[in-house]
């Protein structure tokens, strides 16, 4: 019985290099794609993994259990540093042939094309990144790849097209452009003819899609996950209401974590040298965050050097729950016990905190004034209606 096979597709961002040269980024995207399993992985913008000669690539394949393919040097501009690669899980792919270079003086950042025998069957695989700069080059780029879509002569019609194709679905929104700068519109959008700029382009995605390429999230019929928004330091950051929308996040809870991330942005250097004392002040700050909520965050961060009413805090909890008499008092004490020990103080306040005390109890043992911006956020317990 043949297993699904698992193909992915990542632009890791400057290598997973930081602009002054750490790599702090590099252990947590290669845990991100152990966890994928895939078996045929094809990444974009491996900034600089030509230096050391490309040991960075060799590296993340161990790692993944997996093999690399020769990668795919940048041909953007002389000395081109935003390199591909295309790597398989040798117990389950069979490479039967490879071309790093296919499209070569075309695509900006160059195609792979690779035929793979996987469970007995042979599949195309084209991986690339189309060109930044705007919708004719891309259209250009994509008409490269639009015969591999069907049958055509001496080519197996099984074929899977991987990479960062630098467009919007045709079937998504269409973007906010006062977000983006207007320097950086005539990337994306169309340029009318008296020179403004129209709806986002996407004749490459349409090309490939009408030529018979097909959307994985729609033969499959599964949703797509919510993804991360990359923006510039010049452009204001503004979190998608469609993520909190699609994680099942209620709006008023969407709110303050909109709040706490935009303040997180603007002060987490300065907040970073604060003691626990003056991290519980600074989070009670952005409107909605309890007083409970601010110093749960801040023993995460100080690793408990805070004071707390913690004892208060469980009890309230306990009171809570939907049980009376003789076997509520039982419970109360056991969860005093266990959560005033030193061993478990952190997880009991994690615990008390989440347990989503109503605000009434968390202003009479929590505070002892009201909170600087008005109603704090305190959702019901989770049996209440």
């Amino acid at each position: 019985m043949k297993q699904a096979v698992r193909f992915a597709t990542w632009n890791i961002k400057d290598g997973g290099i930081y602009p002054e040269g750490s790599e702090d980024r590099c252990p947590g995207q290669t845990e991100v794609l152990r966890r994928l399993e895939c078996d045929v992985l094809a990444l974009q913008e491996l900034t600089g993994w030509h230096l050391g000669e490309w040991h960075r690539l060799y590296a993340l394949a161990d790692a993944l259990g997996m093999v690399a393919l020769p990668p795919v040097t940048s041909r953007a501009v002389p000395g081109g540093i935003n390199h591909q690669a295309v790597l398989y899980r040798p117990e389950i792919v069979k490479v039967l042939s490879h071309t790093p270079d296919r499209g070569r003086e075309v695509f900006h950042h160059g195609l792979a094309k690779a035929r793979l025998l996987i469970q007995g069957t042979e599949i195309l695989v084209l991986a690339t990144r189309l060109s930044w700069t705007d919708g004719p080059t891309r259209l250009a780029e994509s008409r490269w790849l639009t015969d591999y879509a069907g049958e055509f002569f001496g080519h197996s019609h099984a074929a899977v097209l991987l990479g960062d194709l630098n467009t919007i679905d045709p079937d998504d929104a269409e973007p906010d452009w006062n977000d983006v700068p207007v320097n950086l519109h005539s990337r994306y959008r169309r340029v009318l003819d008296d020179g403004t700029f129209g709806d986002s382009d996407r004749d490459a995605a349409h090309v490939l899609l009408n030529s018979g390429w097909a959307d994985p999230h729609h033969v499959l019929g599964t949703s797509k996950g919510p993804t991360v928004d990359h923006w510039y330091e010049n452009e204001p950051t503004r979190l998608r209401d469609r993520g909190f929308t699609d994680a099942g996040i209620d709006p008023d809870t969407a709110e303050i974590l909109s709040n706490t991330a935009k303040a997180y942005l603007e002060h987490s250097a300065e907040w970073s040298r604060y003691a626990g004392d003056q991290l519980v002040a600074a989070l009670r700050c952005i409107p909605g965050v309890s007083q409970w909520t601010a110093v749960a965050a801040a023993v995460d961060c100080t690793h408990g050097r805070i004071s707390y009413p913690l004892a208060s805090a469980l009890e309230v909890w306990a009171a809570q729950i939907p049980i009376g008499g003789r076997e509520q008092a039982r419970l109360r004490d056991e969860v005093l016990a266990w959560g005033t020990q030193a061993a478990n103080r952190q997880r009991a306040l994690t615990l008390a905190t989440c347990a989503r005390i109503r605000e009434a109890a968390a202003d009479a043992h929590c505070s002892s004034s009201p909170a600087p911006w008005g109603r704090e956020y305190s959702p019901r317990l989770p049996w209440r209606t």
